[in-house]
Parts: C-alpha cells; structure tokens; sequence
C-alpha cells in the first residue's frame, strides 16, 4: 500500500491532554497531629495508615505511641472510613515545631487535607492549633476536630480556656482522654461519600464509649455548642451509641459549615483547571462578559450536582438553593474576575417533637 506521502507533508498534528479537575467525593486526607518519630524523617513527614494490621505493626516497630495506635484505630473502625488516616508528626525534643506548622509542611509537600485534629488534648495546645488555624487561607478548605475532658464544657459557660477554639471551622467534643470520639468521627467524616448528600453532625461511634453525664450536665454541653457520645436508649449496647451536637464550637451549624468548606475544595479544584486550560491553550482568561460566562460556568458544574442530592435550600429568592454572581473588578494589579456564590443552607435536625393527643370517645 502507498504512504500517504503529500498528507504527511500537508497535515502535522499533535494531541494534548488536559488533567481533569482534581474535584473529589469527599472532604479530604484526614489527619491526626502527633509528637511520634514516625519513620525518622522529622518535623512535618508523614504516614498514612490504611488498616489495624498496619497500625500493630507500627506500634511494635515504635513508630507511634500506644495513644496514637488507639486514636487510629478509631477512625479506622467506624461505620465509613477514607482510603487511609495520616498521622503527620511536629518531632519532639529539640526538633520540635508548633504543630500547625508541621500540617503546614505536610501540605505544602502534598499533603490534600481536609480535616485534622491534635491527639493531645491539653488545652493550651489545643488553643494554639486553633489560632494558627484561624490565621492560614487554607483555612476555608479545611475543619479542625477537637475533643477535651474540660468540665466546664457542661458548666453554665464555656470554659475561657478554650476561647480560641469559638470557630464556625472547629468542632469540639466532650469525652475522657482515653475515648477517642474525635478520632472516630475524623474517620466518619472524611469517609463519607459527598456526592450522595451533606454530612451529618449527628453518626454512629464504634468502639468509643459515653462518658458519664447526667441530663442537666448533657443540657448544659450542648447548649454551651460542644458535643458528646450518648446511649441511644435505656439498656442500648456498644453498637447502639449516637452523638449529641449539631453545632461548631462557636454555635453556627455544623453541617453548614462542613457543606460551606467542601463547596470551596470544588470550586478551588475546577477554577484552578480552568486557569491551567487557558495556559496550555495559550487563550487569555478575560476580564469580561466571556471570562464571567466561563467563570460561572465552572461554578455551576459544581453547585448543580449537590442541588440535586439536597445540599442547598431553595428560597424565593433562589429556586434552587443558590446563586451564582459573576463579575468585573480592578485596581493597581490589573483587572480581574469575581464570583459571588450564595449558599442557603437548612440547619440539621437536633431532635423531633411529637406530640400526641388522646381523645376518649
């Protein structure tokens, strides 16, 4: 057969691929903050852990402290749990660093978190944590989890040693040191599929047990927004356990707030691809109507998906639960392009009324 001799001289073609935007199903790596040598590598490595058995094998090897091996096993023994949990470690000794800056580190090599939390439970570091948390950028795509054995949290106001922890991004729960809930829940959370429906404040602990409160001490917690593991009923076994709490640590809705941070990973996700297609294509990203078109259109692949499994609530002044506003601005860098996105978001359930009436007749 003839080659096609004039085409090849006529015709040169080429094929390029764009990488598809890194949106995901879920809310991201979760990780737990520790003091532990992990595998020598110092302040900010890191180790993912996909199992129990990988988790034994590191304890034995003195990779992890016995804390650290029963928060794991925690997150890892729930209901859902994500891919792996990933221990990221602040050294100890002289080669310590404030544990905030180790996550910084750990993200800054890759790491795509999502969720954290400290193991200690000291108040002071924990406090720490919270500030500098409250301080990063980042902070918007990503929730901090925090548990404490503080009973001012059931006392008649929230104890000023926890101050900096009042973040619509941080949850707090109330349980012995020894009862690793918030472990448990940072597997939950990160675990669950996100494109069935918005999370809930509200699940299931395995292997953790309730800690001892009356019920005006629980009203009390609750009411100062922190959470707990209850017994669901009188005689309930260890599989019949459930969280009270449906708040952040500074009294917004939880579920709002986890929906609010999971919106802004997406749309970090397919703005970022958008921006790399126009610098492969070489095709400027302008600051006008078709810039704002493409803008939103972006936006709108996200926020369509999760109006179809509940996330949002429509009101009249949007039907479906949402807005999206695009936009023009400038100033001395240059002109650039806005987005408005409105969210209305429904509060979770904390509890159902139902009254009964009896008529005799």
């Amino acid at each position: 057969m003839a080659a096609a001799i004039a085409a090849t001289f006529l015709l040169d073609l080429s094929v390029t691929l764009v990488a598809a935007p890194a949106v995901s199903n879920n809310l991201g790596i979760p990780v737990i903050l520790t003091d532990d040598t992990l595998e020598g590598g110092g302040a900010g490595t890191y180790m993912a852990f996909t199992s129990t058995t990988a988790v034994a094998d590191a304890l034995a090897a003195s990779k992890i402290a016995s804390a650290t091996a029963a928060a794991l096993n925690a997150a890892l023994g729930q209901d859902a749990r994500p891919t792996a949990i990933y221990v990221v470690t602040y050294g100890s000794g002289g080669g310590a660093v404030a544990p905030y800056a180790a996550l910084t580190t750990a993200i800054e090599a890759g790491l795509n978190v999502g969720a954290f939390m400290l193991l200690s439970n000291t108040e002071s570091a924990q406090e720490t944590l919270a500030t500098a948390y409250a301080a990063d950028e980042r902070r918007a795509r990503m929730v901090m989890l925090a548990q404490s054995a503080d009973t001012g949290l059931y006392g008649g106001s929230k104890p000023a040693s926890l101050d900096a922890l009042e973040d619509s991004g941080i949850r707090v729960f109330y349980s012995s040191d020894t009862e690793y809930i918030a472990p448990a829940y940072l597997g939950r959370l990160t675990g669950q599929d996100l494109t069935e429906g918005p999370p809930g404040a509200t699940f299931r602990p395995l292997g953790v047990a309730p800690p001892t409160l009356t019920e005006a001490q629980l009203t009390n917690l609750l009411a100062n927004d922190a959470s707990a593991v209850a017994k669901q009923d009188y005689g309930a076994t260890a599989t019949e356990r459930i969280t009270l709490g449906v708040k952040a640590y500074d009294g917004s809705s939880w579920v709002a707030s986890v929906i609010c941070r999971y919106v802004c990973r997406q749309l970090y996700a397919v703005l970022l691809a958008l921006w790399q297609q126009h610098a492969i294509s070489g095709i400027a990203l302008q600051a006008n109507a078709v810039g704002m078109a493409e803008i939103a259109a972006a936006a709108q692949g996200v926020l369509a998906p999760l109006a179809s499994v509940n996330y949002f609530t429509p009101v009249a002044a949007a039907p479906t639960g949402y807005t999206i506003t695009p936009g023009t601005a400038s100033d001395d860098g240059g002109a650039y392009l806005t987005l408005d996105v409105t969210l209305y978001i429904g509060r979770e359930a904390y509890r159902i009324s139902v009254p009964i009436t009896g008529q005799e007749v």
